[in-house]
């Protein structure tokens, strides 16, 4: 339960208690209530203040979101999982990940920025869309579609920028009427900032390398998660997503008892993770790039900025 709902919680229950005490004309004026010490706590710390929007920023290219939407829609079921964390990678640019807490995603996007520390941009399903590139237009010829136009660089998506009050999905190029500083974007929209229905928004990033160490083996002897259709059907959606057209990206498969693992052999920017059980550091089956990007980076002399 996050702080806010916890707070609100505690103060529907308190002004419960209150109304039901003020509405008995024999109550003891020496009335106590009883609450529980999270409940305290909340009530102490106070009304959390909304997130703010302008605290940081992220740029990062929209080829990856095909593939890391395979664990983001349908939304997973815990809000703490929905969007891509966006992090400072050590050997530059950001790393990606997202995770539907049964498979992890990881990407690193090596032209990406991100402020110092990291963000997660959680998308509409309107602002993933933006991200799929356009087929291009063909006619049937003598029993086959024949490509006859290509696709303008202004119809393929670019970059993703999460800056200020905006998402915006950026084209590769622009039409040759644009003037030069004032382009035309796939998708913009404002970002929401009271709470997520659905619609664009930033949020501080998900602490994956928490979420690591509930799969690792020491101290106690965890089962791993079962492969099941829907986990391989996420597989297969990620894998799709990144070879578009089709049977020409092989994947190795390092496999345990305890974890899947999936590497691309002519990538070095995408990873696959399900049923992870060991710990990737003590047991390397994770590429060196990916290891570099769990290790924490030291804090910046200045910040990344990140801009279109």
């Amino acid at each position: 339960m996050s702080r806010r709902n916890l707070y609100m919680g505690a103060r529907r229950a308190l002004a419960a208690v209150v109304r039901e005490h003020d509405a008995d004309d024999g109550a003891d004026a020496d009335y106590k209530v009883v609450l529980n010490l999270d409940a305290a706590r909340a009530l102490l710390a106070g009304y959390p203040p909304p997130s703010d929007p302008h605290g940081s920023a992220a740029c990062f290219s929209a080829r990856y979101v095909p593939f890391l939407r395979a664990v983001l829609d349908p939304a997973p079921w815990d809000t703490r999982y929905c969007g891509i964390t966006v992090l400072p990678h050590p050997d530059g640019g950001v790393s990606l990940f997202a995770t539907n807490n049964r498979v992890m995603l990881i990407a690193h996007d090596r032209t990406g920025s991100v402020t110092a520390d990291g963000c997660r941009v959680v998308m509409s399903k309107a602002a993933m869309d933006a991200c799929n590139p356009p087929a291009p237009f063909e006619l049937w010829f003598e029993g086959e579609d024949i490509p006859v136009a290509p696709v303008p660089d202004y119809a393929l998506p670019g970059d993703v920028v999460c800056a200020g009050v905006s998402m915006i999905v950026m084209p590769q190029g622009q039409p040759e009427q644009a003037e030069p500083d004032n382009g035309g974007a796939l998708y913009a929209k404002g970002l929401e900032t009271d709470h997520w229905r659905g619609g664009d928004r930033r949020e501080a990033p998900f602490d994956w390398r928490g979420f690591m160490p509930k799969f690792g083996i020491k101290g106690t002897s965890q089962k791993p998660c079962a492969v099941t259709s829907v986990t391989q059907t996420v597989v297969a959606a990620a894998m799709a997503a990144a070879d578009p057209e089709h049977e020409t990206l092989v994947w190795d498969i390092r496999s345990t008892g305890e974890q899947i693992t999936y590497i691309p052999r002519q990538r070095d920017d995408l990873l696959i993770i399900v049923a992870t059980a060991r710990n990737p550091v003590s047991d390397p089956q994770i590429p060196a790039w990916a290891l570099r990007a769990m290790e924490k980076t030291k804090a910046p002399a200045q910040a990344q900025e990140a801009t279109p």
